[in-house]
């Protein structure tokens, strides 16, 4: 084939360079919109109705039902409705069961739950949703009818080239604030921005190209809204078109959207988790640091740097190794391979005795010309179009490959086989690469097209995959390292961010994919510290790509270039060195909230609107994040050292001089290379250990930090489990742990010289007030029953 075609080719079928229009375009297409109510009943709990279209053709039939006392969920096709699926974008059908309420009033239907108050107004058609107080939080936007020459629709359907697509446009107050989408690399706030949610193997971290695509927001307002499919959408967001709207466009007959009221940001993620699925906690190990390079070569080159992290007494648990495992050109057909990497069983064991997992790098692409590639084809497990016809697609070595259909039960069975094998050698975990590669014109073994299919395809490619890793070590035990992703891929964590420049721009781009890809739902994420590719990053770029990269809810070094510290100097060393060190000592912390996100949905990293929803200010700060509820960090975005960031109302604790600060306020600083701005939120508790070097060690001392003004709480999830409670009230300070028969360094910070400390069950060991930092240093063993310390102030 012809190369300078086959890399058009590449461009077009493989990275899905698509374009896209307006929702809107009266010349190009036919719409057809909500006008009035022309009948309506009352059925198993829903309201029913079918309502008549403008123009007049054949009229929508529309359903409203409760999911829970604050979820509601409408449904709309032309005739009848087809059946509800939770599958496979979600785990259950409703959140709770609902007592709903429905009168009629004049032109209005009023049904209504304990919290919800829906009313549809019957002509001309408009449904709003009111809290208990009567305040209209979700609106359709039906002012856009007033545009005759570039109209906004409220609810209907558009004809395109002989295929219907829904749509629906919601009122976007003036100071109204958006965010979700998935990973999407620009500002937090989605406000003005058009976003086509369709995965691409983006080859790049700036610009609107996302690798995860999932069409649920929430905005400021208090309320989240959940589009039901896997197909391609449009959203315009407040964008260049109607900045008084959310519409939205998806390439289906039919349109299922579920609306959250919070009106508390966190609850409206801990209900769109519960029904699209929460993750198991990830196993420990998965929590230390990651090295890779794209790519060791051989065998020599892992444990070449593997005896160096040991050596340099870097902490690490995980060396991964990308294709060079299997023969060149042959990506991915898991035939080891033996010249590069020979004894595989004993490359495993060996490191393994190290105190290293390895993880293995893939695609689900099958390559002409090898074993696996004609087992599937002999079997039909894979992809191809409507004449029947497997699908080839150039991967991105150009090779020409087939795409596997995992919605064939046998296809699916015979690629997580595939795996078991590695893993029983002494693999831990794969790195599911690509998969947003499906064509429109795919044909699936479950009958749906690559439209509906392609954002879907990498929720069961990295299942699958997830899957064989449980069956070999365990249910609970199931782990990826995944690039792609949509609704309720959270079920299968982690997925990393792709394929960044070695730029501070990019390394910005990716912070906020990260905070948007948490405000979708997704606790569990990662990215290549340092950037994947170009230039070799400068030592100050590795440095603040890796004080954050650290601070992160899972953390990898990887690139083009070589990543391991000591490529970039002794300074960079050192300071890599110490904050990997941080990370390991803040291990408790982090697995704690990791446990908490899985139980809740709430992720570990955080905007700060998340925590401050009622601060204005926050509303579009994307440069600086919450790690775990009681941590913010500012990362520090230029080689000269300059940060710019906020401080929330409230009193803050500097962890490097253990100083408080007022916040409510910004601050302009300078900072010098081994520094990156973190602050301890008043109200925290922070247990550390001694940092080991890897998660297979005997953990050494316990350390509980507490900056406390009135009560603080966490639920301690480590290698013990138990409450920690702190509360001060009538001028003593009271903590409540326990049970555990360790020994606990407690340190209290901001604190008077006690008159009286007492401890009452648990014993306590020593105790020292340091004057300068105005701290209360405790030692003390919490014993079987728990303890209760009391600090008479």
């Amino acid at each position: 084939m012809e190369n300078g075609y086959f890399s058009k080719k590449y461009y077009s079928e493989y990275l899905h360079k698509t374009e896209r229009g307006p929702i809107f375009d009266r010349l190009r297409w036919k719409y057809h919109y909500a006008s009035q109510v022309d009948s309506w009943v009352v059925h198993d709990d829903k309201v029913k109705l079918v309502v008549e279209t403008e123009p007049k053709t054949n009229p929508l039939h529309i359903e409203v039902s409760f999911l829970g006392g604050q979820a509601l969920m409408l449904r709309a096709g032309i005739g009848r409705l087809p059946t509800f699926e939770t599958e496979p974008l979600m785990v259950k059908k409703s959140l709770e069961p609902v007592e709903a309420s429905i009168t009629e009033s004049n032109d209005v239907l009023n049904f209504s739950s304990s919290m919800i108050f829906c009313q549809i107004q019957k002509k001309p058609w408009c449904l709003k949703l009111k809290d208990k107080k009567g305040r209209i939080f979700f609106e359709e936007y039906l002012s856009g009818i007033l545009r005759n020459w570039f109209p906004v629709y409220p609810l209907g359907y558009k004809i395109v080239d002989g295929e219907t697509h829904f749509f629906e446009s919601v009122y976007l107050k003036p100071n109204e604030s958006v965010y979700g989408f998935g990973e999407r690399f620009g500002p937090i706030d989605k406000r003005g921005q058009t976003l086509l949610l369709w995965n691409s193997d983006t080859t790049l971290t700036s610009s609107d190209r996302s690798y995860k695509s999932i069409p649920f927001y929430l905005t400021s307002e208090g309320y989240g809204l959940f589009v039901k499919t896997g197909s391609k959408t449009l959203f315009e967001v407040g964008s260049e078109y109607s900045y008084n709207s959310i519409s939205f466009e998806v390439w289906d007959d039919h349109l299922e959207y579920i609306v959250f009221y919070g009106p508390d940001l966190k609850h409206i993620l801990k209900m769109y988790t519960e029904l699209t699925g929460r993750p198991h906690l990830p196993p420990l190990w998965s929590f230390g640091l990651w090295m890779s390079r794209s790519m060791y070569r051989n065998r020599e080159e892992v444990e070449d740097v593997a005896q160096k992290l040991r050596s340099q007494q870097i902490p690490c648990d995980v060396l991964h190794i990308d294709p060079s495992w299997m023969k060149p050109k042959h990506y991915c057909d898991f035939e080891w391979n033996e010249e590069a990497f020979p004894k595989p069983e004993d490359m495993f064991e060996k490191l393994r005795n190290m105190g290293f997992k390895i993880s293995l790098w893939e695609q689900p692409y099958v390559p002409k010309g090898t074993v696996m590639y004609e087992e599937g084809l002999k079997n039909g497990f894979f992809l191809k179009d409507k004449e029947n016809r497997v699908i080839h697609i150039p991967d991105f070595e150009l090779c020409e490959v087939a795409i596997v259909d995992f919605t064939n039960p046998k296809a699916r069975e015979w690629y997580k086989n595939k795996h078991l094998d590695l893993l029983r050698k002494g693999a831990s975990v794969f790195k599911c690469d690509m998969g947003e590669a499906v064509p429109e014109h795919a044909v699936f073994h479950n009958g749906k097209t690559g439209v509906e299919m392609h954002n879907l395809y990498s929720l069961y490619y990295q299942a699958t995959v997830f899957e064989a890793v449980e069956e070999v070590y365990g249910k609970g035990s199931g782990l990826v390292w995944g690039r792609s992703g949509c609704a309720g891929i959270q079920r299968y964590p982690v997925q990393w961010s792709g394929d960044s420049h070695t730029t501070f721009g990019d390394m910005a781009c990716v912070l906020r994919g990260g905070l948007s890809y948490s405000m979708s739902g997704v606790p569990f994420w990662s990215h290549d510290i340092g950037g994947f590719q170009g230039p070799k990053p400068s030592p100050t770029l590795y440095v603040r790509w890796a004080q954050w990269g650290l601070l992160s809810p899972h953390s990898r070094c990887h690139g083009t270039t070589p990543r391991e510290p000591w490529e970039y100097g002794e300074e960079a060393l050192r300071i890599f060195r110490e904050f990997t060190r941080l990370r390991y000592s803040l291990l408790p912390y982090i697995y704690s909230h990791a446990y908490e996100s899985c139980e809740t949905g709430i992720p570990i990293v955080r905007p700060l609107v998340l925590e401050y929803q009622d601060d204005p200010t926050v509303r579009s700060i994307d440069f600086e994040y919450f790690f775990g509820p009681s941590l913010l960090v500012a990362p520090v975005l230029n080689e000269e050292g300059h940060v710019e960031y906020y401080l929330p109302r409230g009193k803050w604790l500097d962890w490097w001089s253990k100083k408080t600060v007022e916040g409510g306020c910004w601050i302009r600083d300078s900072v010098p290379l081994h520094i990156i701005p973190l602050f301890i939120r008043e109200n925290s508790i922070i247990p550390r250990t001694a940092p080991v070097q890897h998660l297979g060690e005997k953990f050494g001392e316990m350390t509980l930090e507490v900056f406390v003004r009135d009560k603080a709480f966490l639920n301690y999830f480590f290698d013990e489990s138990f409450p920690i409670e702190v509360l001060r009230e009538n001028s003593v300070l009271k903590l409540k742990m326990g049970p555990s028969e360790k020994t606990w360094r407690v340190m209290f910070y901001d604190e008077n010289k006690p008159l009286k400390i007492k401890c009452t069950e648990g014993d306590l060991l020593s105790y020292k007030y340091d004057s300068k930092l105005n701290t209360i240093d405790l030692n003390l063993i919490p014993k079987n029953k728990g303890c209760i310390v009391e600090i008479i102030e």
